[in-house]
């Protein structure tokens, strides 16, 4: 199970808007509140992460269209792990004594939960009218999901060994699996109510993304960690990044791929653009 303590750091929420290859990108600070701020997630022009400010943790919002920022939970808990698809965001809530996930829809301004078993529920993702995370009522982490649509929870995977960091593109879920002895990753397609195991090479495969038909991972086979890549509608594998150093923590969207790469001795954010063939630094600060 994770620890889920984490430490006030000093950082804020930057955002970098990168063009084409041949475009220039654009910094842009989002908060630089002296507390922390943490777990950023983007959809559109909405920017979302957990900011510590008031005491604990709370999830805020940054409109690029309309320069707005707004707190999006209150209270004496903290809420974290946000993820934000078109209206909806949701996190991870210890409000009733143990961790729920909640949804606040930013089109009605109401707060529902969406799950507040007895037990334990964590890390969230969303697509649209799915809901997918972590869920540990059986003892283990196991998927969940919930359909806003038709509201009703569905068990996605309940093997009896650990599966943990859930992503979502439409009707498709990702996760890493550890059903094998090592991390792997797995996904679950709602269409076809089918699940593949999209990678079990040795060694630990961890923190999967996914965007249409493209799944990313970070993957140490070749010694250190990397960042690959599985094409649903090809078929095929793809390593996105060799060398020395570390690679970790990838996200996707469309044909562009970014991670924190340590090639310069510290984490910077590096990015793929799959259409160009061209990698290129997104923010190579020393800190």
């Amino acid at each position: 199970m994770k620890n889920l303590g984490l430490i006030a750091a000093t950082t804020l929420v930057l955002i970098v808007v990168a063009g084409l290859a041949t475009s220039p990108a654009v910094e842009k600070p989002i908060c630089t509140d002296l507390n922390g701020q943490r777990y950023p997630a983007i959809w559109g022009d909405r920017i979302i992460w957990m900011d510590v400010r008031n005491g604990n943790w709370d999830i805020h919002m940054y409109d690029l269209t309309t320069g707005e920022k707004n707190r999006i939970t209150t209270g004496l808990n903290s809420q974290r792990y946000p993820a934000i698809s078109g209206n909806r965001i949701v996190w991870a809530d210890p409000r009733n004594g143990n961790w729920d996930i909640y949804m606040y829809d930013l089109t009605t301004g109401t707060e529902i939960p969406i799950c507040a078993d007895p037990s334990f529920q964590t890390h969230p993702a969303i697509s649209g009218d799915t809901i997918v995370w972590e869920d540990y009522r059986n003892g283990n982490a196991d998927i969940y999901m919930y359909d806003l649509s038709t509201d009703k929870e569905i068990p996605i995977c309940t093997d009896p060994n650990y599966q943990e960091d859930p992503a979502i593109s439409g009707a498709r879920i990702a996760w890493m699996d550890f059903r094998n002895g090592n991390w792997d990753i797995y996904m679950y397609d709602l269409a076809t109510e089918a699940e593949i195991a999209i990678c079990t090479a040795p060694y630990s495969q961890r923190y999967p993304a996914i965007s249409g038909d493209r799944i990313v991972w970070a993957d140490p086979r070749s010694g250190t960690w990397d960042i690959y890549m599985y094409d649903l509608s090809t078929g095929t594998e793809t390593q996105i990044t060799t060398g020395l150093n570390s690679q970790r923590y990838p996200a996707i969207s469309e044909n562009r791929v970014v991670w924190e790469d340590y090639r310069n001795g510290n984490a910077d954010i590096y990015m793929y653009d799959l259409s160009a063939d061209d990698e290129l630094p997104i923010f190579t600060d020393p800190n």
